[in-house]
């Protein structure tokens, strides 16, 4: 998957505005996104950091889907955004461990809706004495 997302083309437009960090971000009223909050990570670019979010718990693989389809996401931007959704759950998960739970259930979620093997934990290593 990793290979796959550095091997696709770049977004081959302009740069869009993008949020950067939907997951977590999103109001949501009766259902439906009704606003977004913290734009700290906005700017232009690769719309491909914003369709990530289909990999949270917000979504389904049948609303997955259907988000894919009604804005026309091609090949190449999937492979992007699969390649930037584990990063994001990637470097979340060391860094929010002990401080924000919910951000490291999240970023398990993605890696698990993306297909990703959880890697066992390592064996302790020898104490000193």
């Amino acid at each position: 998957m990793w290979e796959e997302a550095l091997a696709a083309p770049p977004w081959p437009h302009e740069r869009v505005w993008v949020h950067g960090d939907l997951e977590g971000n999103c109001l949501v009223h009766n259902g439906r996104l009704s606003g977004l909050v913290d734009w700290g990570s906005a700017c232009a670019g690769d719309p491909a950091v914003d369709v990530q979010v289909i990999w949270s718990p917000l979504f389904t693989p049948e609303s997955r889907a259907a988000v894919v389809d009604a804005v026309q996401v091609d090949d190449a931007t999937v492979a992007r955004n699969r390649g930037a959704a584990v990063q994001q759950a990637c470097a979340a998960l060391p860094y929010y461990l002990h401080s924000y739970p919910l951000i490291v259930e999240r970023s398990w979620h993605k890696l698990h809706a993306l297909g990703v093997p959880p890697v066992p934990a390592a064996p302790p290593g020898p104490t000193k004495g």
